[in-house]
């Protein structure tokens, strides 16, 4: 069986778990490659005024170094969550942002499956309706993708409800027991996809 190379890519929910998850999501070596390429604070709708300390180029540029660094055959995509808390970004403009991504990818790099992950909802935010939005958010960008080959949104389970053991004191970021969940999560997904559509 061919190995699988994978790229899981995102805002610093991504950073952070690709330096506190065990190497690799704990996959067999022989049959996967997985690397992580997180954008702390990263946003779609970046712009150079946002003068943000770790993005300095758009989400679309970052991906596409990794693309061409990685050469992956699956990617999965954990971007917007930082935009659904922006009041002059629309829940409807982030998934279809998203979706740009994820059918550039499929068009312009040959990528196999490109995976959405659910955003996650928070603890603590800008805007009181975030993790409203967030529900819109997963519930559109899942109908979405239903009419798009080789597209899929994946929910982050175990995550419906905001337990405070998941997250870290910031209520944005995961805790270790949430990294540990997500990576299982990740885990089973990659396979998944593996076994069902590659």
């Amino acid at each position: 069986m061919e190995m699988k190379k994978v790229l899981i890519f995102g805002h610093s929910l991504v950073h952070w778990q690709g330096k506190k998850y065990p190497s690799n999501l704990k996959l067999n070596t022989r049959e996967f490659s997985v690397q992580f390429r997180g954008v702390r604070g990263g946003s779609l709708f970046w712009k150079p005024s946002d003068n943000k300390r770790f993005q300095k180029k758009s989400m679309a540029s970052y991906l596409c170094d990794a693309i061409k660094d990685i050469n992956p055959h699956i990617v999965y995509l954990q971007v917007g969550g930082n935009d659904l808390d922006r009041s002059s970004v629309s829940v409807t403009d982030v998934v279809n942002a998203t979706l740009s991504l994820a059918e550039f990818l499929l068009v312009a790099y040959q990528v196999e499956k490109v995976c959405i992950g659910h955003a996650f909802q928070r603890q603590k935010s800008k805007l009181p309706s975030y993790n409203i939005r967030v529900r819109e958010h997963n519930a559109l960008v899942t109908l979405k993708v239903n009419s798009i080959l080789d597209i899929s949104a994946f929910p982050n389970r175990g995550f419906a409800s905001v337990s405070k053991a998941r997250y870290r004191k910031d209520g944005v970021h995961l805790s270790n027991t949430g990294i540990s969940l997500w990576g299982r999560n990740l885990r089973r997904t990659i396979i998944f996809v593996r076994d069902t559509t590659l």
